[in-house]
């Protein structure tokens, strides 16, 4: 494994920042319109009108389906007082302030449309048969930063109000405050929706799959926005990437031996994020595994010049991709 840790520690060095060398040309520009679906849920909640009811109930069926029934769980879009019980939710104080804050920020979606129509472009010259979502805005209450059902992409404006949004501190921890800036929105509906089209297949369950897996996934997702800063996939500060280039041989040196492991809590303190890593205590980054997964993708893609990120997206043989990195795993 000695020569996959040095591609590793390369890898980390050098490949921080610039644009990505895999450019789409000849692919037809896709428009990416954000659909307001929040501003009609507003306009019910402010009214309480029938005509607000049928819009939701009837126009925005499937949205609304998902949103009562998967994103906030208050019954079914079938109950006979369902459209009281929506209502009532969001005259909670703290979810109406929610959806009046968001409503007062994200006044204006062109910029997240322009970067969303750009993303969408390169993915489909990527993956010429994936379909493009119908993208909408959402009040999730906190939950869901973004949901995916089928050809639907629903962005959850409360959950991308900005670090420094009061609300936040009540009820997250500071690491999970730092996914919640305006700028991950564009980031997220790619790599969400890229994980719905394309998820982890069953009984592919280890830790080298898993850590893979989600490597590919963030990997690809930062060229397809057009940035190779990989550190800000995790949500990397500087003080982070100090720390890993001191621990960089004792961090591989321990995942060596977790390769194998199919325990849930290994691989969630490993891929999820939390204050710090179990394993190294306080001062060590979060989800090391999707560090150390992106940088054995972009390792193995630098090997192999011929495999595109169609081909990386279809890959399912993480064993294959950790020795045609160097490795002799």
């Amino acid at each position: 494994m000695k020569y996959l840790f040095y591609l590793v520690v390369a890898t980390l060095l050098f490949s921080c920042s610039g644009k990505s060398r895999y450019g789409v040309d000849g692919v037809e520009d896709v428009t990416i319109k954000i659909d307001r679906y929040d501003r009609t849920l507003k306009d019910y909640v402010d009214v309480n009108s029938y005509s607000s009811w049928t819009s939701l109930s009837t126009n925005y069926s499937d949205a609304t389906r998902l949103l009562i029934e998967e994103v906030l769980s208050i019954g079914y879009i079938e109950d006979a007082d369902i459209s009281t019980k929506l209502r009532d939710f969001y005259l909670d104080p703290v979810s109406r302030k929610l959806m009046d804050d968001a409503s007062r920020k994200f006044v204006n979606m062109s910029r997240y449309e322009e970067s969303l129509s750009q993303a969408f472009t390169a993915m489909k010259g990527y993956v010429p048969s994936i379909r493009i979502p119908h993208v909408y805005t959402q009040i999730s209450g906190l939950n869901q930063s973004i949901v995916v059902c089928d050809t639907l992409l629903g962005i959850s404006l409360d959950k991308y109000m900005g670090v420094n949004y009061d609300l936040y501190k009540t009820y997250f921890y500071n690491y999970q405050i730092r996914s919640f800036a305006p700028e991950r929105m564009v980031p997220d509906c790619v790599y969400y929706y890229l994980c719905a089209n394309y998820p982890l297949p069953e009984r592919k369950d280890k830790f080298y799959q898993v850590m893979l897996y989600e490597g590919k996934m963030h990997w690809i997702t930062s060229h397809i926005v057009q940035t190779t800063n990989f550190e800000k996939a995790v949500g990397y500060s500087e003080t982070n990437l100090k720390w890993l280039s001191k621990n960089t041989d004792e961090v591989w040196g321990k995942i060596q031996t977790l390769l194998y492991s199919d325990d849930p809590t290994t691989i969630r303190n490993y891929m999820e994020p939390a204050p710090c890593n179990a394993d190294f205590g306080e001062g060590s980054p979060n989800m090391l595994g999707v560090w150390f997964g992106i940088q054995i993708i972009d390792a193995y893609m630098n090997n192999h010049p011929d495999v595109t990120i169609g081909d990386l997206l279809r890959e399912n043989d993480y064993g294959k991709i950790l020795r045609e990195t160097g490795s002799d795993f």
